[in-house]
């Protein structure tokens, strides 16, 4: 069946992305956005304290039923206002969504160290939309601070439909996620192709909701090392995801060329 709809991952797939959240500079930066409003902490307490709430938020979410929970880092950024060891009483605030927004903005550029999106991303995606293709995007991700970082790749405009886990709770590879998505736009599962660079989150959650599925691999891995991951995850002969070795997304539009 010719397939309709292209569902990608985002970091890794589409751009190229490194982060340092354990520099000093991320969390003297985020201290002094709080200290600004009242909430005094030290570089040091406060990285601590986001790591064990960002466990803390997870737990809470967890249960046999979701095995891969995604919490909304808005709620840690709220609560590091919150349970501030110390507030200045003069210069306390009721931190809202725009504040939050801002303190997750600064704490993101601080640990960024870069961000760009592959050399094929773009011409790939146009070429898809000026087919009629649905182009539709699911990631395990935040939207605090992915809607940014899309916007600076110019990208976000590119996508018939965003799915972050942030926002539902799960991420890939549990399989209420994709299909969320795929009830949400009407996407038949035979129709649609997920492409992604981690066997384990995005052939995984394609696998269990019967997608086919692209693996890009955009991280060098050997023939032996993809077979081996592939081993772990796919279960059913008859299930083989297309495997762009040399991690170039333009071998989508290859593929595209010979189906036609």
């Amino acid at each position: 069946m010719m397939i309709q709809n292209y569902i990608f991952d985002l970091y890794g797939t589409l751009v190229d992305i490194h982060t340092d959240q354990t520099k000093k500079e991320v969390w003297t930066v985020t201290s002094r956005h709080y200290l600004k409003a009242g909430a005094v902490w030290t570089p040091k307490q406060m990285k601590h304290a986001y790591f064990r709430m960002c466990e803390e938020e997870e737990k809470k979410l967890k249960t046999p039923e979701i095995q891969y929970p995604e919490i909304d880092l808005g709620i840690v950024f709220r609560r590091l206002y919150e349970e501030a060891p110390f507030h200045i009483p003069w210069m306390r605030i009721e931190p809202d969504a725009q504040w939050i927004e801002k303190a997750a903005h600064l704490f993101r550029k601080a640990s960024r160290e870069k961000l760009y999106p592959y050399r094929n991303t773009i011409k790939v995606l146009n070429r898809l939309r000026q087919e009629g293709k649905g182009v539709w995007l699911l990631s395990n991700a935040q939207t605090l601070f992915t809607v940014e970082e899309l916007k600076m790749c110019g990208l976000y405009d590119l996508f018939d439909g965003i799915y972050i886990s942030s926002d539902h709770g799960v991420k890939k590879p549990q399989k209420q996620f994709m299909e969320a998505m795929l009830e949400e736009y009407d996407i038949v599962a035979e129709t649609a192709l997920m492409i992604g660079n981690d066997i384990s989150a995005d052939i995984g959650i394609a696998y269990a909701c019967h997608v086919p599925s692209a693996f890009l691999n955009t991280d060098g891995y050997t023939d032996d090392q993809i077979r081996e991951q592939l081993n772990k995850v796919v279960h059913d002969n008859d299930y083989r995801p297309m495997i762009i070795q040399s991690g170039d997304i333009a071998q989508l539009l290859k593929q595209e060329d010979e189906d036609a």
